[in-house]
């Protein structure tokens, strides 16, 4: 079965790893080995080496894949991990199909059962937007965009980085958050808008909620930093003070607003059920 797979564009969500580290064939191609043997992957041998520079001159490393992943520096004991760059310049620059097949192979359901499909991997990366073009052209490459929702901060809505992940991965779908701003930033001016979203669930009254916004606003009213990260400031304020994770909050507020004909975050909420339904109907059996 394969998976959808949403990445988010602008790198809210907290990657488990950071660094180079994140973009490792042995991270980004996991084995899948569910219940059912028939989903399991295929483990095929795979080797990808990769060059790079370093300011030591030139070096290489090779990853292998037989029944595990392994990694090589050809003997050198100063060589360290490669930027990603390096690995997602190679990644997309796979052209050969047995390659491909044999780096990103993914299970076929080859018997009907009663096992619920689900999400098997969640990126989790940690990218500026002007990278997603160079994973559209990969993942276009492996024959996978199709599974992949772009999500980019409304901040960019009118750039061009949309034009250039669609011109890099024909049939990409790119959607956007809602707001004109950071999500953080979207998420206060709703509290602000309408605190009953919030105010029982974070154990306070409807007036006490207003008045707890209003005394964050003046108090970062002078405040010198961008409106991104007095947003974030504010929200994690408020939600230290009802003892939940900022997160939590912006959970919160999106799954109202999901619910609200009209809402901001409506035209992402249809595209992200749009796309579930599409995948479901190339993947699922019957």
């Amino acid at each position: 079965m394969e998976p959808l797979r949403v990445n988010n564009l602008a790198g809210r969500i907290k990657p488990s790893r950071t660094g180079a580290r994140a973009f490792v064939p042995s991270t980004l191609f996991l084995a899948y080995r569910p219940s059912l043997p028939v989903r399991a992957d295929a483990r095929n041998e795979v080797s990808l080496e990769f060059e790079y520079l370093t300011p030591g001159g030139k070096r290489a490393t090779r990853w292998c894949r037989a029944k595990e992943w392994n990694q090589s520096f050809f003997g050198c004991k100063e060589a360290a991990q490669p930027s990603r760059h390096v690995y997602l310049r190679t990644l997309s620059n796979l052209n050969s199909p047995a390659e491909v097949r044999g780096v990103l192979s993914m299970s076929k359901l080859k018997h009907q059962s009663d096992e619920n499909p689900s999400m098997r991997h969640r990126s989790r990366w940690h990218t500026g937007a002007d990278e997603f073009p160079a994973h559209a052209r990969a993942f276009t490459k492996f024959g996978r965009i199709r599974n992949f929702v772009f999500v980019l901060d409304g901040a960019q809505t009118g750039g061009n980085v949309q034009r250039r992940i669609e011109e890099a991965g024909v049939g990409a779908t790119v959607v956007f958050l809602p707001g004109k701003g950071s999500p953080e930033q979207w998420v206060w001016q709703r509290l602000e808008h309408d605190p009953d979203l919030a105010a029982k669930p974070l154990g306070m009254g409807t007036r006490a909620l207003q008045d707890r916004i209003q005394q964050l606003n003046s108090t970062y009213d002078s405040a010198s930093d961008s409106g991104a990260a007095i947003a974030k400031e504010k929200l994690y304020m408020l939600a230290e003070g009802a003892r939940w994770q900022t997160r939590d909050v912006c959970r919160l507020v999106a799954r109202k607003e999901s619910g609200r004909r009209g809402s901001e975050i409506q035209p992402l909420v249809e595209t992200s059920e749009n796309a579930l339904i599409s995948w479901r109907a190339r993947f699922e059996p019957g």
